[in-house]
This record gives C-alpha cells, sequence and structure tokens, in this order.
C-alpha cells in the first residue's frame, strides 16, 4: 500500500504558489536556520490530513497563507488537498478541495473551492490508505464508546514534531493529549496486524450469529409467555373475557388447546357492543347561550326593579315634608288681614324688620298644596311599573329553571353514553388481547422444537467462533509482532550505541513506552538520562514499526515526519558554519551516525526532515531538497511579504 507525500504546497494570500517537492522512498531533507518555516511543515501536512485543529503558529505564515496543500502518491495514484487557512480567531476550517487522478498539475489559486468537508476527506483518505471497516468494542464494564480505524489513528505513527522528537516521557505523536493514549492501545494490534481481515470478518459473522440467536430466542420466550405454563395465560384470558360478557360465566375452563382456542374464537365473534349516539351538542350549546342572554336580561329587569322601588320611596319622603310644610302654613288662619306688617301677631309688640305680608303666605301655600297633588297622582303610576317589572323577573326566573333543568337532563344522558363507550372500549381492548393470544398460538399448541434447535445450532457456532476470536489469542498475535518489533529496535538502539542498549529493549503496549530489561530489572525511558537517549530511542522506534508496517502491507500511511532530530546535540541558535565544519566534533559525529541510520533504513517508505543541521556530506547533501540558509528562502518567499494584506 503506497501513501506517500509529493509536494507540500502554500497559497499566498497574493494569488501566488510556493511547493517543495519531496521524493517517495527515501530521505528528504529541508535544512535551514530557525524562524524559517521548517518546523509549520509538519503541522501543514497534518492539518490537510484530516486534523481538527491547524496549528500553524500565529505569525507570518497565518498571515500571508490563503491555502494550505499537500500532494500524495498512492497505490491507486495520485491524491490533491487543500484546505482553507483558518480565518482570524478560529482553529479550523471545513473548506476543503480534493481531487484524484494521475500526473496531477498543481490547481491555481483560483480553482480551489470547497468541494468536500472534515468528515468526508477523513472517509476519502482511510479509503485510499485501504483501512478496512474495523470498530474496536472495549470491554463489558467499559465506559468509551465503540470507535473505528480511521487515518486519523494511523497518523499517530507518522509524526514526531519538534516537541515530541526528544521527549522524554511520550513517545507517540499526541499521545500527551486526553485520550490519545488509550486510542493508540486500542488500535495498535491492529495496525500491526495482529487483528487481521478474517478476525475482522470473524467478529462480524459473530454479531451476526449473536443478533439472530437473540430473535430466536425472543421467539421462544414470546411463544413461551403467551401459552404460559398450564394454561395460566389462557386461562388469565378467559376470566377477563367472562368479566365483560364475551364468554359465559357459568362455563368451565378448558382442559387442552383445542377448546381454548375454541372458547376464545367464539368470544371473538361474539357482539356485545351497544350502539350509543350522543345527544345534540349543538342543542346543549344553544341551551347554554339561552341560559346566558337569560341571566344577562334577569340583571336588568332586577336593576329596573329596584330603581323603581327606590324612586317610589323617595317620592314618598317628598309628599310628607310638602305636607309638614302645607300645616305649618296654614297657620296664618290665625290672623286678621288688616294686621300691621311692624306688629307680633301674637304679642303685638313692635318689630324691627317687616312681617311678611299674609297673602305672600298663603300664596306659597297653595304651591304646596299643587306639589302635594302631583306627587298623589304619579304614585299610582310608580306602584303599575313595579309590579310590570316582578312580573318580568319571575318570568325570566321561570325560564332560567326551565332551562337548567333541560342542560342537567342532557348531562345526565352524556354521562350514561361516556359509560356505554367505555363499556365498548374495554370490550374491545379483551378482543385485541384474544385475537394477540390465538394469532401467535395457531390450531393450539405451537412446535418450538425447530425453533430450540436453531437456537442450540446458533450457540455451538457462537461459541466456536468466540474460541477464535479469544482475546488470549489476541494478545498472543500482538505480543508476537511488538517482540519483533522489539528485537529491531534493540538492534538499532545498538547501532547508535543507545544508553542500556546492552540490553534487550522492547515496546510496551501498556505504558507506551520503550523499556531496557536490564539485568538489575526493567529500565523505561522516561528514567534514562540524555536528551540524546531520547531522541535515539524515538527514531529507532518509529523506524521500527514503519519497518515492520511496510513489510507487512499494514495501512499506515508510508511516511516518518521528523522536526528537528539534531536539537539534542545542537542549540537552534547554533550557526551553520559550526554544524559544517566541526569535523572534530564528537556530537557532529553523532549526529551524522544518526542520520546514517535513518537514510539506511528508509529504503521502502519515506523520511521528510525538517533540520538545522546541514552536514557538508556528499550523501547528506543529496538528500537536501531545500536549504533556507541565506537570510532569503523561507517557507514564505520574501515578496509575499512585501505585498502583504
Amino acid at each position: 500500500m503506497m501513501f506517500q507525500l509529493l509536494n507540500i504546497v502554500v497559497y499566498g494570500k497574493n494569488n501566488q504558489r510556493r511547493s517543495i517537492e519531496l521524493k517517495p522512498n527515501c530521505v528528504n531533507i529541508i535544512t535551514g536556520q530557525s524562524k524559517t518555516g521548517k518546523s509549520a511543515l509538519t503541522h501543514i501536512v497534518d492539518y490537510c490530513l484530516g486534523r481538527k485543529e491547524c496549528n500553524v503558529p500565529a505569525g507570518v505564515i497565518r498571515k500571508n497563507v490563503s491555502w494550505y496543500a499537500v500532494k500524495l502518491q498512492t497505490s491507486a495514484g495520485e491524491i490533491f488537498i487543500a484546505r482553507r487557512n483558518p480565518d482570524k480567531g478560529k482553529e479550523t476550517s471545513e473548506d476543503i478541495y480534493f481531487e484524484r487522478g494521475t500526473d496531477i498539475i498543481l490547481p491555481e489559486p483560483d480553482a480551489l473551492v470547497k468541494n468536500t468537508n472534515a468528515e468526508a476527506l477523513n472517509t476519502l483518505l482511510s479509503k485510499a490508505l485501504g483501512i478496512t471497516n474495523y470498530s474496536h468494542e472495549p470491554k463489558p464494564g467499559q465506559t468509551r464508546k465503540t470507535g473505528v480505524a480511521d487515518i486519523g489513528k494511523a497518523l499517530f505513527y507518522c509524526f514526531q514534531e519538534q516537541s515530541e522528537v526528544d521527549d522524554q516521557k511520550f513517545l507517540f505523536h499526541r499521545q500527551g493529549e486526553p485520550f490519545i493514549p488509550q486510542s493508540i492501545k486500542d488500535y495498535l494490534p491492529f495496525f500491526l496486524g495482529a487483528i487481521t481481515d478474517e478476525y475482522i470478518q470473524g467478529k462480524v459473522e459473530l454479531r451476526k450469529l449473536k443478533r439472530k440467536l437473540k430473535i430466536i430466542e425472543a421467539k421462544i420466550v414470546e411463544h413461551e409467555a403467551l401459552r404460559g405454563k398450564n394454561f395460566e395465560q389462557a386461562y388469565a384470558l378467559i376470566n377477563e373475557g367472562k368479566d365483560i360478557g364475551l364468554i359465559q360465566q357459568k362455563l368451565p375452563l378448558p382442559e387442552n388447546w383445542g377448546q381454548i382456542a375454541f372458547i376464545l374464537r367464539e368470544a371473538l365473534a361474539r357482539n356485545i357492543e351497544t350502539e350509543v349516539s350522543g345527544p345534540d351538542e349543538a342543542l346543549l350549546n344553544k341551551l347554554f347561550d339561552k341560559q346566558h342572554v337569560l341571566r344577562s336580561k334577569f340583571r336588568e329587569a332586577s336593576e329596573e326593579l329596584s330603581a323603581y322601588i327606590s324612586l317610589k320611596k323617595s317620592s314618598g319622603g317628598y309628599g310628607s315634608e310638602l305636607q309638614e310644610q302645607g300645616t305649618r302654613l296654614e297657620s296664618i288662619g290665625l290672623f286678621s288681614d288688616d294686621s300691621e306688617n311692624h306688629t307680633c301677631p301674637l304679642c303685638s309688640s313692635r318689630l324691627s324688620n317687616e312681617v311678611p305680608a299674609v297673602s305672600a303666605i298663603r300664596t306659597s301655600l297653595s304651591t304646596t298644596k299643587k306639589q302635594l297633588d302631583a306627587v298623589a297622582n304619579e304614585t299610582p303610576h310608580l306602584d303599575k311599573l313595579i309590579e310590570k317589572s316582578e312580573a318580568m323577573c319571575d318570568g325570566i326566573k321561570t325560564e332560567l329553571a326551565e332551562i337548567k333543568t333541560s342542560i342537567i337532563s342532557l348531562q345526565k344522558t352524556n354521562e350514561r353514553i361516556s359509560s356505554l363507550r367505555d363499556q365498548n372500549a374495554k370490550v374491545a381492548l379483551v378482543k385485541g388481547r384474544l385475537s394477540l393470544y390465538l394469532e401467535h398460538m395457531p390450531g393450539g399448541d405451537v412446535d418450538l422444537a425447530p425453533e430450540i434447535k436453531e437456537a442450540k445450532a446458533l450457540k455451538a457456532q457462537i461459541e466456536q467462533l468466540k474460541d477464535a476470536l479469544d482475546d488470549d489469542a489476541l494478545s498472543e498475535k500482538t505480543n508476537s509482532a511488538l517482540s519483533v518489533v522489539s528485537s529491531k529496535i534493540s538492534a538499532l538502539a545498538r547501532d547508535l550505541a543507545i544508553e542500556h542498549s546492552d540490553a534487550p529493549m522492547r515496546l510496551d503496549l501498556k505504558k507506551l513506552t520503550v523499556i531496557a530489561d536490564t539485568e538489575d530489572g526493567p529500565i523505561p525511558m522516561p528514567k534514562m538520562g540524555s536528551g540524546e537517549t531520547w531522541v535515539g530511542l524515538h527514531l529507532v522506534t518509529h523506524l521500527s514499526l514503519h519497518n515492520w508496517f511496510e513489510k507487512k502491507s499494514r495501512p499506515v500511511p508510508q511516511f516518518l515526519f521528523l522536526d528537528q532530530p539534531s536539537q539534542a546535540y545542537f542549540p537552534p541558535d547554533t550557526s551553520a558554519e559550526t554544524i559544517k565544519n566541526g569535523a572534530g566534533n564528537p556530537d557532529r559525529q553523532s549526529v551524522i551516525k544518526m542520520f546514517q541510520l535513518v537514510d539506511s533504513e528508509a529504503q521502502n517508505f519515506q523520511v521528510i526532515i525538517t533540520e538545522h543541521a546541514d552536514i557538508q556530506e556528499e550523501w547528506f547533501q543529496k538528500r537536501v531538497r531545500e536549504k533556507w540558509w541565506d537570510g532569503e528562502t523561507k517557507l514564505i518567499p520574501m515578496d509575499w511579504l512585501e505585498n502583504e494584506i
């Protein structure tokens, strides 16, 4: 299975393109000074192959690039992938351009348009890589969900970023992130080949057999539940039929399935449902409306009656006042008409003010009598109005009482109808249960022997498959593959003279580290000293794994990306001249030995190295694809910065 890098490409916001060409099945070196963009290449490739986040550092690259892209060589041809640089403030983009073909020409910037998304890209690349439909099922009791093998899980073995290549604790790409270590443990057996296509097919077949057995067992249980032990289920249904009148109360319980079927079928054929029809709802609503209108009229009539009664009381009080005033005025008859106006009519004494004329008093008396006559004439009219209002109120009361009686009668009728409908519903429910029982027991007793026989055969097949797919057998295959890989690790470690390499070394799947089994006991990588040792162990482990992946044609991308593996020997600010000319420098010799080892192992897979070192050896220079030492040549060309957007 071929899956290697041919080009790493960046498209500028100025519509220009920059491409780095790589060769398959060999070492490819990009060397240059610090801050030229070398380390960004690993992030670009990782992002283009489907990683969710874009980890290209903020700065010149993110500011000037519009699309990142890679061209791949696969067994089925070439693949070109371009992914848009995330917008400012965002960590990812779903804008992805995907092209498949042979001898693909790098597209022009204006040809890059979204034609897929990240999820689809994952599926396309996993298929191109040849990853079969394998899902890892956690053991019973474990809370994590079932997952599937894909390219994302294969890429854990393809990258060693600058912060990873000499890491003391973590051996694999992204191992320090949450959930990633468990994912590596779950899927490394698959990528090693311990989980074969036959194993996967066996798992699929096992799931099918289990589903089929579950269906048959459910059918058997259903029949048994419906039939019941000693006719309990049938007797219960017959008693329900008796309770609602479908079956005669005095009918004895049957003694065999034939009698049961006969009784139940008779009950189903019997019709005891009552025809019901409800009262005219429109009539009931009409009565309610009329009741509402009459109540309004009654309130109006009552208010009118109260007003008339109140008016009568007021006029009576007014008449009494007039009567009293008239009596007082009639007292003028006691005095003569010729009395002087300045003489008191009672004591004949002289007054300072004149006494009103008798004629004026008599005029007032006459007026009062006329008002009394008017009040007396109006009272009979008010009595008639009061009598009429009382009669109207009584009539409305009578009509309201009649309507209320009609409404109550209709409502009681509704209750009786509701009761009948409930009874009919119960009959229908019991009939449904009888029908279901008979449907699953056609002809009485069902012969479950064929189902029982098939279930027994399925159980035997399942047990046989379980033995073939046993966890112990899988562990043996995984450990066998790891043993071969560990032997390779030990041999390469000795070639580099790594600390403790005189002892056997092994890749520990549970701890995801390399362990040296010395005479004094196991020594894991975190307890070994020096950055040189850690870099060496990272290199020999990944070279050994890729050697195995290639030999067994496993679906892992056939490239290993190494960023700054010489950093344990040369600090980042070391000048190129020092590295080039330090022939007597022991660190330089160690670096040369390390690169020679990588070169000798990368015969059938690809290694891409971004490196500060620029060793002036012919074999090294032949592997150099680009040099970024002149201060001008970088990942992002200088003229892009001049036209910076």
